[in-house]
């Protein structure tokens, strides 16, 4: 008897993808070197994630720790970590990793970065993409990272630099915003002062970012915080984002009750994880279940066991908690609205190629279209693809040549990012 296997299916359509896709004056952190360290371990474990000093007088994208370590991607000839500064949703100050590929055959020239959010979806700080992408960690995330890292090795073997920041921070803020943009462009900050990776980078150095999914979610909310701080003297030509989620309140309305409500425990989980006033709100309005509930997804609850798990499926995640409509009340109606893509009225000041499955089961379309039009009424540049029939996961394998090439089309200069809604 032939037994269904969804996480066979998602290799499956995802590795093949990635196949296809093949195809397709310097800072004073300049004089790091780079150092011999032990093995690298999972972040819960491994020393390297720690940081003892005072971060509060480290600048953002300060390089507070760096090592070498082994790839486990097949186009890349090294691997470098750097350990750096970054701060949450609220302004704390937070350390968390960026992993730098350096491509077998860098591209004739100066260097130039693809900046790649991966798509973590997870409470668990063990799953972040940082301990999957070096060898020898037992990373439980190694599976995940298989097949959800569309735009990888297609880019290294284009030539390209790949830094890909553990963008929810060292507490898996798992889609806060604020967290995952500031994240993922410190990261940039730190990649772009270690010429030991990447010979001859500067700020000047052109950088496209992109991601899929929850990747999405952090790579667009760097390109609306771009704009704003130290960042903006980095050289953004351009953002690549797919199956992107806009709305955590209508996604989990979407979600819930459905297959994936594993998504929209994790986003709750998140907010808990970034919120000292959602902690607050939360943790008495839950039944004992409900807390039974959200401790498991943080335990080692890894993007594929999130999605699959048929403990969350297709159950009424308001059922967990004593309040018959958790979202009406101030504080979590204040922190959503923080958490809305586009909700400070802000135009993008990089063009944007978007992508998306008109049958999304997991993100709504129509959030991701009424976000590209919007920018675009603003003035911005956004052009969208949209592909009739294509869910979630379809979308992503069946994308996954397109995203290396149009990440290429935007370092290369032949992006269209023309408004076409």
């Amino acid at each position: 008897m032939h037994v269904f296997n969804p996480l066979a299916l998602v290799s499956s359509l995802l590795l093949a993808s990635s196949s296809s896709s093949l195809v397709a004056a310097a800072p004073p952190s300049a004089t790091w070197a780079e150092r011999a360290t032990s093995t690298p371990g999972l972040p819960s474990t491994d020393p390297f994630y720690k940081y003892s000093g005072n971060l509060t007088s480290q600048a953002n994208g300060a390089i507070l720790n760096s090592r070498a370590v082994t790839p486990v991607a097949t186009n890349a000839a090294k691997a470098y970590q750097l350990l750096y500064k970054t701060t949450d949703a609220i302004g704390t100050p937070d350390a968390t990793v960026v992993t730098i590929l350096v491509p077998k055959t860098p591209k004739a020239g100066a260097p130039k970065i693809v900046g790649l959010q991966l798509p973590e979806d997870s409470v668990s700080i063990d799953c972040a993409p940082s301990a999957a992408l070096a060898n020898g960690t037992n990373s439980p995330a190694a599976q995940s990272l298989a097949t959800t890292s569309q735009g990888l090795e297609g880019s290294l073997q284009n030539g390209y630099y790949v830094v890909i920041p553990d963008h929810e921070g060292s507490k898996a803020q798992a889609f806060v915003g604020p967290t995952e943009g500031r994240a993922t462009l410190d990261g940039l900050l730190a990649a772009t002062a270690f010429p030991t990776a990447i010979p001859g980078v500067d700020r000047s150095t052109p950088i496209a970012i992109g991601g899929y999914s929850g990747g999405a979610h952090a790579t667009a909310w760097a390109a609306q915080l771009y704009s704003t701080g130290t960042a903006s003297q980095l050289n953004i030509r351009g953002q690549v984002i797919g199956g992107t989620p806009v709305n955590l309140t209508s996604t989990l309305l979407y979600l819930n009750k459905g297959s994936y409500l594993g998504f929209a425990i994790v986003g709750v989980a998140g907010e808990v994880l970034a919120y000292p006033d959602i902690r607050d709100f939360i943790t008495p309005n839950l039944y004992p279940n409900g807390t039974a509930l959200f401790k498991d997804i943080q335990d080692n609850k890894c993007l594929l066991n999130v999605a699959f798990n048929a403990n969350y499926a297709r159950k009424d995640l308001f059922s967990y908690f004593k309040l018959a409509d958790p979202l009406s009340y101030p504080v979590p109606q204040k922190r959503l609205a923080e958490n809305l893509l586009g909700g400070d009225g802000s135009k993008l000041s990089i063009g944007t190629i978007m992508y998306h499955g008109e049958a999304d089961d997991v993100i709504p379309y129509q959030d991701a279209v009424k976000y590209a039009k919007s920018q675009c009424s603003k003035g911005a540049m956004v052009h969208f693809y949209s592909d009739p029939g294509a869910k979630h996961i379809q979308e992503e394998g069946s994308r996954g040549a397109s995203f290396v090439q149009w990440l290429d089309d935007v370092l290369s200069g032949k992006a269209d990012f023309s408004c076409n809604l």
